[in-house]
């Protein structure tokens, strides 16, 4: 039984793999020991090595430059890149960005950043107030988090800015691919929320969610993927922010028995139409609310209600940037979007999924791949 489950689940893989919706939907890259390995969509083959890593080298992250050419590895205090098959450890000291274009990086080098190239022994140092330093898109220049706030400015003329967005410095910075827009975290932990603001020197920010962490822009930028950890109860009923058992009698029970009533008398208040079953584990987050727990009702008396459902450790959501909409798979962690912005790249355990974006309702994500421990990255 065991043995025709496994086949099942290889199936269903290899049958969504083979779908023509994602027939041109880019390569699966991800590391499996020492090796990065790739996995093109729509293709029944096996992995294929791209690279093998040099010892000791333990990846945190890939990124992918806009046009594929460009593969960078976040070793933590380390950097590597991969260009045509050659793994190369230059002299980053930390978390690498790469150009659109593939051909530098931006990242730190001992206490400031600088712009590396990947194929030659040069580099520039940019200013020192300069930090998250990254690219605005092809041919926008690039940026940096200072303790004003966001500016631009161009690799000829570093110490030359222009303000992006205003504020107070801020954490987790992410720029749109478009160079339209940020998102960033402001606070800490349990008070920590995620903002969107316009890159237009005036936006003001909205907030998107939280407590939550950014992880990825779609390609379209459209929509923001965000990692949520322990979800705060949001309970809030449509046009009433009270408990509903407030001023309500309590009713005093016995210990071993309960309280008495008369049959057709008990009923169960269901969750509101439209906000999904009690302990579901697909939740419409675009209200950010918590299905409604249900009330045991007595003849003129209220019981408290019993324990709500457990509240997922961790979920993925796509938020729209502009109009709040969100898609929410719990359990589930998220690592990227699709090259065309429509699925969602997942992973619980050891096994990637891909969840649609599209639809009223999350979708039960497919499996794409299985025994991936490593980094991963959905790229064109």
């Amino acid at each position: 039984m065991a043995q025709a489950v496994a086949r099942l689940a290889v199936m269903a893989a290899l049958l969504f793999l083979s779908t023509p919706t994602h027939a041109e939907n880019g390569r699966i890259l991800f590391v499996r020991k020492d090796k990065v390995m790739e996995q093109r969509m729509g293709s029944l083959e096996a992995p294929r090595q791209v690279a093998v890593l040099p010892e000791g080298f333990n990846p945190l992250g890939i990124q992918v430059s806009r046009n594929g050419k460009l593969i960078v590895l976040d070793g933590g205090n380390q950097a590597a890149w991969i260009v045509d098959g050659e793994v190369k450890l230059g002299r980053c000291t930390g978390k690498a960005n790469p150009s659109p274009s593939g051909e530098c990086l931006a990242c730190p080098v001992g206490k400031h950043f600088q712009l590396v190239s990947a194929v030659h022994e040069a580099s520039l140092e940019l200013p020192a107030a300069y930090r998250d330093v990254g690219f605005l898109g092809e041919g926008k220049g690039l940026y940096a988090v200072t303790d004003d706030g966001v500016v631009a400015f161009e690799a000829k003329a570093p110490e030359e800015t222009r303000v992006l967005s205003k504020g107070p410095a801020r954490k987790h910075v992410m720029i749109s691919p478009d160079g339209g827009r940020a998102v960033s975290v402001i606070g800490e932990r349990e008070t920590s929320r995620v903002q969107v603001s316009a890159l237009d020197g005036e936006g003001v920010p909205r907030m998107l969610g939280g407590p939550a962490m950014p992880v990825a822009w779609s390609p379209d930028s459209q929509w923001v993927l965000l990692l949520e950890g322990s979800v705060a109860d949001r309970t809030i009923e449509s046009g009433d922010d009270t408990d509903d058992t407030e001023d309500e009698p309590e009713v005093e029970e016995t210990p071993g028995e309960t309280p008495e009533s008369e049959p057709g008398d008990d009923r169960l208040e269901e969750a509101p139409e439209g906000r999904g079953e009690a302990g579901s584990p697909w939740l419409m987050a675009a209200t950010h609310r918590r299905p409604g727990r249900p009330v045991h009702r007595t003849k003129g008396r209220k019981r408290a209600p019993p324990p709500p459902a457990p509240l997922p450790t961790v979920r993925a959501c796509a938020t729209r940037a502009l109009g709040g909409e969100s898609k929410c798979w719990n359990e589930f962690a998220p690592l990227g979007f699709s090259p065309d912005s429509e699925l969602v790249l997942l992973r619980k355990g050891t096994t990637l999924y891909a969840g649609r974006i599209a639809g009223v309702r999350p979708e039960l994500p497919k499996i794409i791949l299985d025994g991936i421990e490593g980094p991963v990255a959905w790229v064109p």
